[in-house]
């Protein structure tokens, strides 16, 4: 049987693996950076339609019957600012519903005093309580 006997490489295949390999490497780091997307690329592929129910699903709880119907009419930036700018919201419907609720005008102990339920009264039992029996337990000595 012949013995394998390993040789030594030399200092010129040392330096062109080196060279490949940091070439490989530069090259996938190209490769990747190439592959991404940019962001604005990505929101500008939606459609309108796609655009309207991705603002309601992330600005509200969820599209109500004519929301989708409304903020087409209106345009998804007049909705945004609508939806950052309350103060621009006719609230007055609202306002007078909730004068009806009196409590809203109350203070804390005056709803604490007139909403409180009564304590119920302790009623003594008609079982009187039995007391523990001497005779059943074990006797000591």
């Amino acid at each position: 049987m012949k013995a394998v006997t390993f040789h030594r490489a030399g200092a010129g295949f040392i330096r062109s693996l080196a060279f490949s390999l940091s070439c490989l490497l530069v090259f996938g780091q190209l490769l990747a950076f190439a592959g991404q997307r940019n962001p604005k690329q990505k929101s500008q592929a939606l459609s309108d339609d796609q655009r309207i129910a991705h603002v309601l699903s992330r600005l509200t709880f969820g599209a109500r019957p004519g929301d989708f119907e409304r903020v087409k009419a209106m345009g998804v930036e007049a909705f945004i600012n609508q939806q950052l700018d309350p103060d621009s919201l006719d609230v007055s419907g609202v306002i007078a519903r909730l004068k009806k609720l009196p409590t809203l005008g109350m203070a804390t102990p005056v709803i604490i005093e007139q909403y409180t339920p009564p304590k119920p009264a302790t009623v003594p039992s008609p079982v009187p309580a039995k007391l523990p029996d001497n005779s059943t337990a074990p006797a000591r000595r």
